[in-house]
């Protein structure tokens, strides 16, 4: 009996064994057999991506994930990003071909326009940036993409209009291209628009007054154009505003537009023509401004007192323009400016909100996560600084104007004062006393200027300068003693004829006297004591002789005493 209970336990126990295993495999079948129909695209657009590699010139085999098999599902093509429903066929949702291995690597050749009418309805994004893809991109009707997010076309070749249905998306860059026509903006209705970029194309004439159909927009950016006329009354629209670069234009007018923008951080207009005094409402109607570069313009006028309102600037450049009067005393109200930078902290914004704008990759987004880029001139030379080290510059520019007076003793409480450049004016007075508390400078620039005094000794405890250039000015005495401030060329000190000291010729009373120099002086002072002695001998001498050579004849001569005196009468006569 206890036999077969167990024969029979046995032979039970193998049979569940055996329903588990086949019910396992089963389901393994079956949940492969879904996962391979969840990720089958849609023939129609994996025959329009197809076409799309036929006609593009692709030299690193980019595409070789795009198989021609039938049995090839484009949803595990490269850069192909399919939707995640629970239908059997799914539409493409995205399309990453970026350009890698710095634009080395990329497609090549012109998009056929009914690429685009067979892309999928439901993209999201799509990102062709850094290729060679050259040729005009169709209008088509303004909601063909329903929900498209981001849109980056940057550097390629594409010209002609810029199509209203890309202004759809949330996100869109054209930078780096050739498109040369934007009459469309006034033609795409309300836009989702949260960041444009258009810099660096060939658009030209004045911008359209039509801003205020993007009232979402937080980025703009019309660098290195051709656009010119005032700034349209429209943009005053733009109350989500923080970013407005427009360097490397032809504006003229003034900016009166953008009073009302509250948000602006970061204002971008160098190289312009833009012309007329600073407004006075630039520091209580933008008082999140953080970056303000007017370099390179016609400005002209006295700085306002207003301008000290800003509080959370940290680069203020208003050179090369025809700016008078002095610098307001006020500038120690910049609080940004008296904070030391740490760039060993680890942050995305800092205390003062600035935040800078660049495009990051995030699950193949492109994503606006601050400001881009600035152009500074740094040690004398332009330079383009991103990313991290933004954060941390505190910089002054106010070369090349016309202004008069000292510099402001407050200006030494700007701690945090990485460069300070006030070269090319007609300042006066002298460098100011604490010039040494700016402990963060590390570029000085006073050069061209009207200065008198001496070189203040504190500059000397300024460890971090690198360049220092006060050149032709009227410093006088001695350059203060230290490895910091003789380090520099003779070029930085040049100009000040009163001025003396290494690197410059010695100071006279540092010129050392040998004894025998001394000597040679003492025998040199003998010499000269006897040869004017022996001037005033023959001085006299001639003197007498003189005399009493024509009066001694006179006086024993009577007959030439009497033509003498005939001939004084006659004179008189």
């Amino acid at each position: 009996m206890r036999v077969s209970m167990a024969l029979i336990w046995y032979f039970a126990s193998i049979h569940l064994i055996l329903l588990l295993s086949v019910s396992k495999n089963v389901a393994h079948l079956e949940l492969n057999g879904s996962v391979k129909e969840k990720i089958r695209c849609m023939e129609k657009e994996r025959v329009a991506l197809l076409s799309f590699k036929q006609k593009l010139v692709d030299e690193y085999d980019i595409l070789s994930s795009w198989d021609t098999d039938v049995n090839s599902d484009c949803c595990n093509w490269k850069g192909v990003e399919c939707s995640n429903t629970t239908t059997t066929h799914h539409h493409i949702i995205g399309l990453d071909l970026h350009a890698s291995d710095n634009y080395e690597r990329c497609l090549k050749d012109i998009i056929p326009h009914w690429f685009w009418t067979n892309l999928s309805a439901n993209l999201y994004y799509i990102d062709l940036s850094g290729n060679k893809i050259m040729g005009e991109i169709p209008d088509l009707p303004l909601n063909y993409f329903k929900g498209i997010q981001t849109i980056n076309f940057e550097s390629n070749k594409f010209v002609g209009r810029i199509p209203a249905f890309l202004f759809q998306s949330r996100l869109l860059s054209l930078s780096n291209n050739n498109f040369s026509d934007l009459t469309c903006l006034c033609k795409i209705g309300i836009s989702p628009l949260k960041e444009l970029d258009l810099s660096n194309n060939q658009l030209s004439r004045q911008l359209p007054n039509c801003w205020d159909s993007m009232d979402n927009l937080e980025a703009l950016k019309l660098s290195d154009n051709y656009f010119s006329g005032d700034l349209p009354h429209s943009m005053s629209s733009l109350i989500h505003l923080n970013t407005l670069l427009l360097r490397n234009n032809q504006f003229c007018g003034g900016f009166d537009s953008l009073s009302s923008l509250s948000s602006l951080k970061a204002i971008d207009a160098m190289n312009n023509n833009l012309f007329g005094a600073i407004p006075s409402w630039i520091g209580s109607k933008l008082p999140n401004l953080t970056y303000l570069n007017l370099k390179s313009n016609n400005f002209y006028g006295n700085l306002p007192s207003s301008i000290c309102n800003l509080k959370r600037i940290h680069v203020l450049d208003i050179s090369s323009n025809n700016i008078s009067g002095s610098i307001p005393t006020c500038i120690h109200n910049f609080q940004a400016f008296k904070q030391t930078s740490d760039p060993s902290n680890d942050f995305d914004v800092d205390d003062n909100g600035m935040e800078f704008i660049f495009w990051k990759r995030e699950r193949r987004l492109l994503v606006s996560a601050g400001y881009e880029g600035l152009v500074m001139v740094l040690k004398g030379k332009e330079r383009l600084i991103i990313g991290k080290v933004l954060r941390f510059e505190r910089f002054i520019d106010l070369s090349c104007n016309h202004l008069t007076g000292k510099i402001p003793d407050e200006i030494t409480e700007l701690v945090g004062l990485i460069t300070l450049n006030l070269s090319n004016n007609e300042l006066t007075g002298p460098i100011p006393g604490n010039m040494g508390q700016l402990q963060s400078l590390d570029s000085l620039d006073l050069s061209r200027n009207h200065l008198y005094g001496p070189i203040p000794a504190t500059l000397s405890q300024i460890s971090r300068l690198s360049v220092l250039d006060l050149s032709y000015n009227n410093l006088s005495g001695k350059i203060p003693t230290s490895t910091q401030l003789q380090s520099f060329q003779n070029s930085s000190y040049e100009g000040n004829p009163y001025l003396c000291g290494d690197p410059l010729k010695k100071c006279f009373n540092e010129i050392p006297r040998e004894p025998n120099d001394i000597h040679v002086n003492e025998n040199k002072n003998e010499d000269s004591w006897f040869v004017l002695g022996e001037f005033f001998i023959s001085m006299t001498f001639g003197y007498i002789v003189g005399f009493w050579g024509i009066f001694g004849t006179l006086l024993l001569h009577k007959r030439w005493r009497h033509a003498y005196f005939k001939f004084l009468m006659n004179t008189i006569h």
